[in-house]
């Protein structure tokens, strides 16, 4: 019976992608991923499109109160402080994708933020307005290869001086950021990955070591051969993980957000 499993998390392990040294990491082994994600770009566009819409009418319906009832200095400091407009790549691991993605959201950022000003008041306070900076943080487990990801700044940023990278190290999972600070959410082909490699026991096997060797065998989807039992049990954990890591970015976004979440799945027929 399912309910007779139990996870153990004391035997539980967090695993980082593989260094770009080894023949098997994501670095030279992520083409389906780029490819993947460049089949969903139309999508994603669309998606920053239209929040960039809504948000340059809050922004004017905003600066236009700010001058009619609080326009001094003081608030315009603290205002431009709020106009930073932050990303977040949720499991970014390291490689080439991180940074075309990158590119990619904070180009589409870019071209859509000034679309729609149309009155002379809106184009003389467009610079003010929608030129704010964007910070981009690359964000996955302590393990991950920053450095290697981060050596590659300059090649990818160089000359977008409005641009600012940083990588955030912590389980995606849970909170990574002070609320509400951030305005996108962007994570790609990660979330389907548990974030522990957990055990399962049953008691109705002879021996652990028996059930060890059966849980090597049927966690990958199999056809009709697969454990119903050993799928239950990551079925609620993987939804417990996503649930967890919805109620953490609900914390960190600001209200109206952006979340854009490519997750790898299967249909009904399928085992898993």
């Amino acid at each position: 019976m399912a309910e007779s499993f139990r996870t153990d998390n004391t035997r539980a392990a967090a695993c980082a992608m593989l260094t770009k040294e080894h023949k098997a990491s994501y670095n030279s082994n992520s083409t389906p991923q780029r490819l993947v994600l460049q089949q969903c770009r139309p999508a994603l566009e669309k998606a920053i499109a239209d929040h960039q819409a809504t948000m340059r009418e809050k922004q004017m319906a905003r600066d236009l109160c700010a001058e009619c009832m609080w326009n001094t200095e003081k608030h315009r400091r603290g205002d431009a402080v709020e106009k930073a407009f932050r990303i977040a790549d949720m499991g970014c691991a390291s490689g080439p994708n991180c940074w075309t993605n990158m590119q990619f959201i904070i180009d589409c950022v870019k071209k859509h933020r000034r679309r729609g000003i149309i009155t002379a008041c809106e184009r003389r306070s467009a610079a003010e307005v929608y030129d704010f900076p964007i910070q981009y943080f690359f964000c996955d487990l302590p393990l991950n290869d920053f450095n290697d990801l981060l050596s590659e700044k300059e090649k990818y940023i160089g000359g977008r001086e409005d641009c600012f990278v940083a990588a955030v190290s912590g389980n995606i999972h849970g909170r990574l950021f002070p609320r509400p600070s951030v305005q996108m959410v962007f994570s790609s082909t990660t979330l389907h990955w548990l974030s522990e490699v957990i055990y399962i026991y049953s008691p109705d096997l002879l021996s652990e070591p028996q059930a060890m060797n059966l849980m090597k065998k049927k966690i990958w989807v199999d056809g009709s051969h697969v454990y119903k039992d050993v799928k239950k049990v990551y079925v609620e954990r993987w939804t417990e993980e996503f649930e967890a890591f919805l109620t953490s970015r609900e914390k960190e976004m600001v209200n109206g957000g952006l979340m854009f979440l490519l997750i790898i799945s299967c249909n009904e027929s399928s085992p898993l």
